[in-house]
C-alpha cells in the first residue's frame, strides 16, 4: 500500500506522531549535552583551583629559594633575621597549599607528582639546615659553608623546585584538557542537534503528501 493510498487523518496522524518523536529526541539530546557540559564545567572550575594552588606554591618556593642562599651568603645578624622570619611566613603558607592539594588530587599522575615533591622538600630541608647550622660554627670556614652550598644545597633546592614546578604542570594540563572537554561537548551538541533538526524536515515531507488526495478520490472526482 501507497502512502498515497491511506486517509489523510491517519497521514496527518503519522506526520504529527514523528515530529513528536524528534521533538522529543531534540529534548532529550540537549538535556544530556547540558548535563555533560555542566559536568565539564564542574572539572574545569576544580582544575583551575588545584592550578592556582600549583602556581602559588611553586611562586612561594621559589622566593624562599632566593632568601636562603641570600640568608647563607650574608654576614648581617639584622638581615639573617629578617630573611629568616620571612621565610617561616611563607613556608607556613607553602603548608597549607600542600595540604589542601593533597585533599584535591585525585588521579595516580597526580598523587606521584606531588608525593615526588614531598620526598625533595625533604632533602631540601636536610641540606639547607646543614648550610645553616655549619655557617653558625665560628670553627667553621666560610670555603666550607659555600661548598657545602654548591654541592648539596643548591641541588637539592634546584630538585625541590623542579618537582613543585612538574605539578604546576601537571595541574595546568588538566585545566586545557577540561577546557578541550567543553568545547568538544560544546560542538558535538550542535552536531547532533542540527542533525536532528535535519531528520524534522521528513515529518514535513508527509504532512504535504497527507495534503494530497487518496487516489481513490482522485478518480472519483
Amino acid at each position: 500500500m501507497k502512502i498515497s493510498d491511506l486517509k489523510i487523518g491517519v497521514r496527518l496522524g503519522s506526520a504529527f506522531g514523528a515530529i513528536l518523536v524528534l521533538t522529543g529526541a531534540m529534548v532529550a539530546v540537549g538535556m544530556w549535552e547540558l548535563a555533560r557540559i555542566a559536568e565539564a564545567k564542574g572539572e574545569m572550575k576544580s582544575t583551575a583551583y588545584k592550578q592556582q594552588l600549583a602556581a602559588e606554591w611553586l611562586k612561594g618556593t621559589a622566593v624562599n629559594a632566593v632568601r636562603t642562599f641570600a640568608k647563607v651568603k650574608s654576614e648581617s645578624v639584622a638581615d639573617q633575621l629578617y630573611f629568616n622570619a620571612e621565610m617561616k611566613k611563607t613556608t607556613a603558607r607553602v603548608s597549607e597549599i600542600q595540604n589542601e592539594l593533597e585533599k584535591l588530587i585525585q588521579s595516580g599522575e597526580g598523587k606521584r607528582r606531588f608525593n615526588e615533591v614531598a620526598v625533595k622538600r625533604q632533602v631540601y630541608i636536610a641540606a639547607r639546615d646543614s648550610a645553616f647550622a655549619l655557617k653558625t660554627d665560628v670553627a667553621a670556614k666560610p670555603e666550607d659553608v659555600q661548598a657545602l652550598v654548591d654541592s648539596k644545597m643548591m641541588p637539592a633546592m634546584n630538585a625541590y623546585i623542579e618537582s613543585v614546578e612538574q605539578v604546576a604542570v601537571y595541574q595546568k594540563s588538566l585545566f586545557d584538557k577540561a577546557d578541550a572537554t567543553i568545547d568538544a561537548v560544546y560542538a558535538r551538541a550542535i552536531t547532533n542537534m542540527l542533525a536532528l533538526g535535519a531528520a524534522a524536515d521528513t515529518p514535513e515531507a508527509v504532512d504535504a503528501i497527507a495534503k494530497r488526495e487518496p487516489a481513490d478520490e482522485q478518480r472519483a472526482h
